[in-house]
C-alpha cells in the first residue's frame, strides 16, 4: 500500500511540476516573441529612414561617401547596416570592410528583398560571431529593384532578459515544488489509509473469509467501503447458486450417451464427461486445466475447436476413432456466448452416427450399379449396327473398322461396369491407378475419332489444336480416356447442330493442361457447384 501513497504523492509533484514548466515554456516564449517583435518594429522604422537617406548616394555611384553614410547612420540608429548590389554584391558596411565580405545573394532577407518586398531572418553572424535579426528592404527606381539596404541588431539583449526571466521562473518552481512536496505527502496519505483497509478486506474475501468493514465517512471511500461489504454479501450468495447449479450440471453431464468437452476461450479444457472420456481415451481429472492440444492428437477435433473459437459459429465435422471397435462421431462445436455476445469458449458434443454411415455405404454400393454413362457406348454400337445393316457390311473394309470400333466399345462397357465398382473404392481410398508414359497426341486422336459419325449427325465440327508429337504424360490411360470420353460426349451432347468443338494440350511448367471446350450455352450457374457429386 506504500507504493499507493508513493504513487499519489509523485503524480501530485509531477502535475505541478508540469504545470510550472508549461507556464514557464509558454510565459518565456511569449516574452521572446514579444521582444523580437519590438525589434523588428525598431528595424523597420529605421530601415525605412536608411533607405530615404541612402537611395539617392547609391544612384549616384560615389562609394566613399556611399560608406561614410553607412557608418554614420549606423552610429545614430545603433544598427548594422549593409548595402548591397542586385548582384548580390556587398557596397558598403557599417562594421566590415565590403571589398572583403562574401556575396550575400543567397542570404534569405535579401533574396525577398530583391523580389520587392521586405525581408526578415534571425540566424548566426559568422562575420560578428554572434545571432542577430535582419531586415532587409529593397531599394527602388520606379518599380524595378536597384539595390537593398540591410540593418542587423545583435539579439543579446532579448536573450539576457530572457535568461533572466526563466531563473525566476525556475526559482518561483523550486519553491512551489517544496510546497507541494508536503501537502502532497500529506494528502497521499490521507487517501492511502483507508485504501489500505479496503485492500485488507477484498484480500480476505478472496481466501474465503467475508468480514464487515466499518465506513469511516459518507465520502467517495467510505462509499466504496459500503460497496465492498454489498459486494462479499452477494458473492457469498452466488457462491452458493453456483456450486448448486455445478452439481445439478455435473449430474446431468454424467448421465447422457452423447461425449460432452467444454474448453474456454483459450483452448483449457474446462470440463469433460464420462462419455468423452471414453471416447478420446482421457482423463477427466488429469487433463481439467489443460490445452486441449496438449493432451490430445486428433487434429481434425483441436482444428473444430479452433476455428470456433476463431469465428463465433456454430461448426460440425465427422471422425473415426479407434474405440474397441472402430466408430464414426459427429462432432458439433458451439461457442459459449458471455452477456456481451463474447466468445468465451466452445463446448463440443459428440454423436454417435456409425450405423447411420452404414446405411449410408448400403446405399452407395446400390447406386454403384447404375451409371449414365453406360448410354455412350451404347449409342455409339447401335450407329455403328445401324450402318452396318444399312449396307456397309458389303464394304469389307469398312465394316471390319466398325466391327473392331464395336468391338472397343463393348470393352469400354465392359469397364465402365467395372469402373461402377471402382466407384466406391475411390470413396473408400482404395482405388488402384495403373500409371504409364502416353503420347498426349495419339490418345486425344483416338478417342476423337470414336465420335467422328455421332459428330457429323448433328454437323458439328470437331477442331484438335496442334498438339506436339512428343507431348508426354504419366497417366492411367484407361481412366484418363474414360474422363475425356465423358467430356467429348457432353461437349457433342449440348452442342448445337452445326457447332465447334475444340480440344487442346499445353504444358505449363511441370503440369499438362488438356481442355475440351464448345459453342453451347454451358452449365447454369446454379448446377455448377454439382459438376463433381457423384
Amino acid at each position: 500500500m506504500n507504493r499507493i501513497v508513493w504513487k499519489l504523492f509523485f503524480t501530485y509533484i509531477i502535475v505541478v511540476i508540469i504545470c510550472v514548466v508549461i507556464v514557464g515554456v509558454y510565459v518565456g516564449t511569449s516574452l521572446r516573441s514579444y521582444f523580437i517583435q519590438r525589434i523588428a518594429h525598431r528595424l523597420t522604422l529605421n530601415a525605412r529612414l536608411v533607405e530615404d537617406i541612402l537611395r539617392d548616394e547609391f544612384q549616384s555611384e560615389d562609394i566613399s561617401r556611399l560608406r561614410s553614410s553607412v557608418k554614420r547612420l549606423a552610429g545614430e540608429t545603433e544598427t548594422r547596416i549593409t548595402v548591397i548590389r542586385p548582384d548580390g554584391a556587398v557596397l558598403a558596411d557599417s562594421e566590415k570592410d565590403a571589398d572583403l565580405m562574401d556575396n550575400h545573394w543567397n542570404r534569405p532577407e535579401v533574396q525577398v528583398a530583391l523580389k520587392g518586398e521586405i525581408g526578415q531572418s534571425i540566424r548566426y553572424s559568422g562575420t560578428l560571431k554572434e545571432k542577430m535579426m535582419y531586415l532587409a528592404l529593397p531599394l527602388k527606381e520606379a518599380d524595378s529593384v536597384i539595390g537593398v539596404v540591410r540593418l542587423a541588431l545583435p539579439l543579446t539583449e532579448v536573450q539576457a532578459k530572457i535568461a533572466h526571466i526563466y531563473r525566476a521562473i525556475v526559482g518561483g518552481a523550486l519553491l512551489a515544488l517544496l510546497i507541494a512536496l508536503v501537502i502532497g505527502f500529506f494528502t497521499a496519505e490521507s487517501f492511502a489509509r483507508p485504501l489500505r483497509e479496503m485492500m485488507s478486506a477484498a484480500q480476505n474475501i478472496a481466501q474465503g473469509k467475508y468480514k464487515e468493514l466499518r465506513v469511516r465517512s459518507g465520502n467517495e471511500i467510505g462509499q466504496l467501503a459500503g460497496a465492498l461489504n454489498r459486494m462479499s454479501e452477494k458473492i457469498q450468495d452466488d457462491i452458493r447458486t453456483i456450486t448448486e447449479g455445478r452439481n445439478e450440471l455435473r449430474a446431468i453431464l454424467s448421465s447422457m450417451a452423447e461425449g460432452v468437452i467444454v474448453v474456454d476461450k483459450e483452448g483449457k479444457i474446462l470440463l469433460l464427461n464420462s462419455s468423452a472420456e471414453k471416447i478420446l481415451g482421457l482423463s477427466a481429472e488429469k487433463v481439467t486445466g489443460k490445452f486441449l492440444w496438449e493432451v490430445l492428437r486428433k487434429e481434425e477435433l483441436i482444428s473444430l475447436v479452433k476455428k470456433t473459437l476463431a469465428t463465433g459459429n456454430e461448426e460440425g465435422i465427422e471422425m473415426v476413432f479407434d474405440l474397441p471397435e472402430m466408430h464414426v462421431l459427429h462432432a458439433q462445436a458451439a461457442p459459449i456466448l458471455s452477456e456481451g455476445q463474447n466468445n468465451s469458449g466452445v463446448v463440443v458434443v459428440f454423436h454417435d452416427i456409425t450405423r447411420l454411415k452404414q446405411l449410408e455405404k448400403l446405399r452407395r454400393e446400390f447406386v454403384a450399379n447404375v451409371s449414365h454413362e453406360l448410354k455412350t457406348p451404347l449409342t455409339s454400337i447401335k450407329g455403328f449396327v445401324e450402318t452396318l445393316m444399312e449396307g456397309a457390311i458389303s464394304d469389307s473394309e469398312n465394316s471390319l473398322k466398325f466391327l473392331k470400333i464395336i468391338q472397343q466399345h463393348t470393352e469400354r462397357l465392359d469397364n465402365l461396369v467395372n469402373d461402377l465398382l471402382e466407384l466406391s473404392s475411390i470413396e473408400t481410398g482404395e482405388l488402384p491407378m495403373n500409371f504409364e508414359k502416353i503420347k498426349l497426341k495419339e490418345l486425344i486422336d483416338h478417342i476423337a475419332a470414336s465420335f467422328a459419325d455421332e459428330l457429323s449427325r448433328k454437323n458439328q465440327l470437331l477442331k484438335i489444336n496442334v498438339i506436339p508429337e512428343d507431348l508426354e504424360a504419366w497417366i492411367d490411360e484407361e481412366k484418363m480416356q474414360r474422363a475425356l470420353s465423358n467430356l467429348l460426349d457432353n461437349a457433342h451432347k449440348y452442342t448445337p447442330s452445326g457447332g465447334q468443338i475444340e480440344i487442346s494440350a499445353t504444358q505449363e511448367l511441370d503440369r499438362i493442361k488438356i481442355e475440351v471446350s464448345d459453342t453451347g450455352e454451358g452449365i447454369p450457374g446454379e448446377h455448377l457447384p454439382r459438376i463433381f457429386e457423384r
